[in-house]
Parts: C-alpha cells; structure tokens; sequence
C-alpha cells in the first residue's frame, strides 16, 4: 500500500513515493521464466497500488528522441485479448 493511502471517505492530500525498478532488477526478476511466458502488466489505477487494471505487454520503446536513450526505457501495454464492447465516443 502506499504512504497515507486514503479510502473513498478521506480527503487528505498524502505522498505517494513509488520505488521505480531499474532494467538490471527487471532482468533479475525475470530469471527462470520460459522464454514464451506472456509477460503482463497490472497498471495502478490510484496512487499506492490499491486498485489495478490488466495489461499485456506489446513492445518496448528506448526514447532516443528524447536524449535519455541510456536511461530510461518504457514498456508498452495493450489491453488483454477478449471482447470489448466501444461506445459512439471512442
């Protein structure tokens, strides 16, 4: 949970501090996985990991454009397979 969570209740201002993971912490976590194992993610949808929405990696993008190829990468997610429903304002 994260510092000072709030519940629907609340409505305290709190700090939210997340730790963010490095690639060599990523990579170690990753060790003895089968290669063809779906990698997935579970996004926060509030700050300190209260709720969460399924996402499924797609890709990987090195933001050079960005000058910070050596330093930051991001993963990109697609919602999972499945039926979805898209209303007239998407």
């Amino acid at each position: 949970m994260g510092n000072g969570a709030m519940t629907s209740q609340s409505s305290a201002v709190f700090q939210h501090s997340p730790t963010p993971w490095t690639v060599g912490e990523l990579r170690q976590s990753l060790e003895g996985l089968h290669p063809d194992a779906i990698l997935a993610i579970y996004v926060a949808t509030t700050p300190g990991r209260e709720a969460w929405e399924e996402q499924v990696v797609v890709g990987l993008w090195k933001p050079e454009s960005l000058n910070c190829s050596n330093h930051m990468a991001i993963v990109l997610a697609d919602m999972p397979a499945g039926l979805y429903l898209r209303t007239a304002e998407q």
